[in-house]
């Protein structure tokens, strides 16, 4: 039952994970390119939804190995999310130079979830 309410978590975890890149992908995109930009992401998600239940199989090298490896890009995944710029009461993109200059002014570690 451990196994089972953790699986439950992840899947849950991944649902809202990936929900979260769409609407970021929304916000941070210019408005140009904003549809292709979501199209892409649903299109990488759908190739990655195709390929997960094959992770399954590299457990013939050893066991824990595809927990390792799905733990590990979701902790990069979350890691890097945390230096994408906040969007939080700015103007945002139109065109792709707008695009480019969209949170500039925001420092390194100014890391939208600690403000």
């Amino acid at each position: 039952i451990y196994a089972a309410s953790l699986a439950i978590m992840g899947r849950f975890c991944v649902n809202i994970s990936y929900n979260i890149g769409l609407q970021y992908a929304a916000e941070l995109l210019p408005t140009v390119v904003r549809a292709q930009g979501v199209a892409l992401i649903h299109t990488m998600g759908y190739v990655a939804s195709i390929a997960a239940p094959f992770v399954v199989y590299i457990a013939i090298i050893s066991p824990i190995l595809p927990l390792l490896l799905l733990g590990l890009f979701g902790i990069v995944g979350g890691c890097l999310a945390l230096f994408l710029p906040e969007t939080l009461d700015k103007d945002l993109p139109q065109t792709l130079q707008d695009g480019e200059e969209f949170g500039r002014e925001q420092g390194l570690w100014d890391v939208p979830c600690l403000m």
